[in-house]
């Protein structure tokens, strides 16, 4: 559950406050006191998106140009056709929102067959990009990929995107010298996320870096389990947070449990270790959204009737 930050935010003190409890976690922004974004997760509550399985096709059905795959859920994966052929309408499905970048499509005089890319039996690496509903199993993809804070790695697909939201051409042209550079394994690619900006090439050489240790980790994984398996689970809120929100503007991340605060120090340390001295514990008596005076605002995003700055 969310409430989308402000834009109006130049010049303000931010911070992220995080209160993990017994059965929910709550992640809140805040501006010079003010509330500006919220999140919560709810422990018992499974997400799967994101995640990548070992799985192996149990049953193809030509009806639908589809197959059933098994990834150890209830549920058995639910895997088109065309989330095995059309990378593009993939990319559009599991890219962060505003990342989106032109993808050059393979022309295909006509549309395979399910049973012409898949067989019974077969062992596949697949990600799920939407949560199972009802009696639906989740939706699942072969175009695997792993977002960092200022790239995605595509480890199946070499393509070099960069998000159409950078129009600069300059910039571009200087994120495609600097991913040259870098000499990228054969067979994997990467797209440049929109935050990506104005950062510096040590920044895009620590998080390719630390994205290829992490696909090494999930490959070694792939090739020495037997599925249906889970090979990497997405980040809960917390660290998803700390991956996309902890920015330079940011000037602390409180935290009031020292387990979190240990998991996201660790993860820092992989990840960003400059940020890790703008983490704290919190270890007062009194509850860290309280002492911020966030209760009676985090309320107010549940009322019916919300006031406006104009006066509405």
């Amino acid at each position: 559950m969310r409430k989308k930050r402000s834009a109006d935010s130049n010049n303000n003190v931010k911070e992220i406050l995080v209160n993990v409890g017994p059965v929910e976690k709550r992640i809140a922004f805040v501006e010079n006191g003010k509330l500006v974004d919220f999140t919560m997760e709810r422990k018992g509550l499974e997400h799967y998106v994101g995640n990548i399985y070992k799985g192996k096709v149990s049953s193809i059905v030509r009806g639908i140009e589809a197959a059933f795959v098994e990834i150890g859920l209830e549920k058995n994966g639910f895997l088109h056709v065309s989330d095995v052929i059309d990378k593009e309408s993939v990319l559009k499905e599991i890219l962060p929102e505003g990342d989106e970048t032109a993808v050059s499509a393979p022309k295909r005089s006509s549309t395979p067959r399910i049973d012409e890319v898949l067989k019974n039996g077969q062992e596949i690496v697949a990600q799920v990009v939407k949560e199972a509903i009802g009696t639906k199993g989740a939706r699942i993809t072969t175009f695997v990929s792993i977002p960092g804070r200022y790239l995605v790695l595509t480890p199946y697909d070499s393509h070099i995107g960069i998000s159409r939201r950078i129009r600069d051409r300059e910039k571009r042209r200087k994120m495609r010298d600097i991913l040259k550079k870098f000499k990228i394994p054969d067979g994997i690619g990467c797209i440049v996320r929109t935050v990506a900006e104005d950062i510096t090439e040590k920044e895009i050489r620590e998080e390719m870096n630390y994205l290829l240790n992490l696909w090494k980790k999930i490959k070694s994984r792939v090739e020495s389990q037997s599925p249906p398996v889970v090979v990497y689970e997405e980040y809960g809120a917390v660290l998803r947070t700390v991956r996309d929100g902890l920015t330079d503007d940011i000037e602390r991340l409180t935290v009031d449990s020292k387990d979190e605060y240990a998991r996201i120090l660790k993860f820092l340390k992989a990840f960003r270790p400059g940020l890790k001295n703008k983490v704290k514990l919190h270890k007062g008596k009194t509850p860290l959204f309280q002492k911020h005076e966030l209760d009676k605002q985090i309320d107010a995003i549940f009322e019916r009737k919300v006031l406006l700055k104009s006066g509405g």
